[in-house]
């Protein structure tokens, strides 16, 4: 358990260091463009978030595929730019929702609340919608 623990957080370290990485040779090199996000953050949260998948992973009805998928739109999330907002606040809330849901992926006995405290849509919505 504790090393699947330790996978989750090493993993989801590496993807904010991927990411701050990237940003700064992003400015490094003049502005070059960065990768774009496989979905857009309106993308996730009509299918993470509209249609259900969250609450069917939260329920704790989800097969592993549907996990994996959420986790795939938070992945997506995480890459995104909010409209407004301070990017530090925003890479924060969606890296916990990442590590959370990666935390549901790896560990079928993981409890769903801290994914639940992590998705809170009026946490984020207020300060970047």
């Amino acid at each position: 358990m504790r090393k699947m623990l330790s996978i989750v957080v090493v993993a989801a370290l590496a993807v904010s260091v991927g990411v701050a990485i990237g940003v700064a040779q992003d400015k490094k090199d003049g502005g070059a463009p960065a990768a774009k996000p496989k979905y857009t953050i309106k993308e996730v949260m009509q299918e993470a978030h509209k249609k259900g998948l969250l609450k069917t992973v939260l329920g704790g009805k989800a097969t592993p595929d549907e996990k994996a998928k959420l986790l795939e739109y938070y992945v997506a999330m995480y890459e995104g730019k909010p409209k407004k907002g301070e990017p530090a606040s925003w890479t924060k809330k969606s890296a916990d929702a990442l590590a959370a849901a990666a935390k549901l992926v790896v560990d079928p006995k993981a409890n769903p609340a801290e994914l639940k405290a992590a998705a809170d849509c009026m946490g984020c919505h207020k300060e970047h919608k």
